[in-house]
């Protein structure tokens, strides 16, 4: 254990004082970081799961470096908290982020988090957050990891580390089939049904209650404000449930969404097998959107199945911030399979 060294810069950002009193090389620590959730897991070298903890909304390109890195200590926290030990540097850790694109990105990241001391800086990883999503899927075997939350994107790996992404351009340019762009689509359709364009749907009965306005014109000034994507994104739940319940508009929007996710998978495959990779045709769809289940599933097998027959449709082995914590396990040395079944076991429910 090592003496106790304060952080005094902190609260000049806002936040409270940390205070690291301990040493723990034997830890390791994951990040996950996106557009709705931080969250951060607290694990041993064996692969046991100490503490999970969250946080809000991580996503570099919305929330900036400074916002990041207070989620990214709330979240840090409150794993610490869970294991019931006191706070300290560990051996490892590594942080997947959102929007988190280039190597000016990864700096501003890593100056951000500095402060937090997480773990020695040479033992301190950042990249975006597909690595840690590719990584819990198939524990960095090769195969394709397609995430449909706030935003949405493809990767691919093989087992050469030839990686291609399609799609995560955000919500104003792409992001096709995720929460945001399914909430946007819900709006426009109840534009249309109010002008007459568009056939009524349940959804007009669903959005204004949900938003808090009596109209669509009123729901397009939310568009404008701030927190326009966590708003549209929070009605992609009403989207896809009527969709279930056989409302035709949402099962249109649902349908189409899927369409678009099925093109990243597509664009991904196809740019690797043109790299003469060896290209896994496994696909773990990750992310908030999926758990919708089978009207959301169903729809993109479909898709998948019209352009791209020899894709197998597979469930991720661990959720991406256990992702994170196999990448900065992995960078102490290979991942032994007691390891890799200790993390199996540890999987959150």
């Amino acid at each position: 254990m090592s003496g106790a060294v304060f952080i005094s810069d902190l609260p000049e950002q806002g936040w409270d004082t940390i205070l690291i009193s301990s040493m723990h090389p034997d830890l390791v620590i994951g990040i996950d970081s996106g557009g709705t959730t931080t969250r951060a897991a607290l694990v041993e070298r064996s692969g046991r799961v100490l503490g999970f903890g969250g946080a809000g909304a991580g996503n570099l390109r919305d929330a900036g470096a400074t916002t990041l890195a207070a989620r990214i200590n709330e979240a840090t926290r409150a794993a610490f908290d869970a294991a019931g030990i006191a706070r300290g540097l560990v051996g490892a850790g590594f942080l997947g982020i959102a929007g988190c694109r280039t190597e000016d990105d990864r700096r501003a990241v890593r100056g951000g988090v500095k402060p937090l001391d997480l773990a020695p800086p040479g033992s301190l990883t950042i990249d975006h957050d597909l690595r840690t999503a590719h990584a819990g899927a198939f524990l960095d075997e090769p195969g394709m990891v397609l995430i449909a939350g706030t935003g949405s994107c493809c990767y691919g790996r093989t087992s050469s580390g030839d990686e291609h992404r399609a799609g995560g351009w955000g919500s104003r340019l792409d992001d096709g089939g995720s929460a945001t762009w399914l909430g946007l689509r819900a709006v426009a359709a109840w534009c249309r049904a109010v002008d007459g364009r568009g056939v009524a749907s349940t959804l007009c009965d669903a959005l204004p209650e949900h938003l808090g306005v009596r109209s669509p014109r009123d729901a397009v000034a939310l568009l404008e404000a701030p927190d326009s994507r966590a708003r549209l994104s929070s009605l992609a739940p009403l989207v896809t449930r009527a969709a279930a319940e056989g409302d035709a508009v949402a099962l249109a929007i649902v349908e189409r969404g899927a369409s678009e996710l099925a093109e990243m998978v597509v664009a991904v495959h196809d740019a690797l097998a043109r790299d003469g990779s060896d290209v896994s045709h496994a696909l773990s769809p990750v992310g908030g959107v999926f758990t919708a289940g089978a009207v959301v599933v169903d729809a993109l097998c479909r898709a998948l199945e019209a352009r791209l027959r020899s894709v197998a449709v597979v469930e991720p082995v661990l959720p991406p911030v256990l992702g994170a914590v196999f990448l900065a396990l992995q960078s102490l040395g290979p991942v032994s399979e007691a390891q890799r079944e200790t993390l199996r076991r540890s999987r959150p429910d």
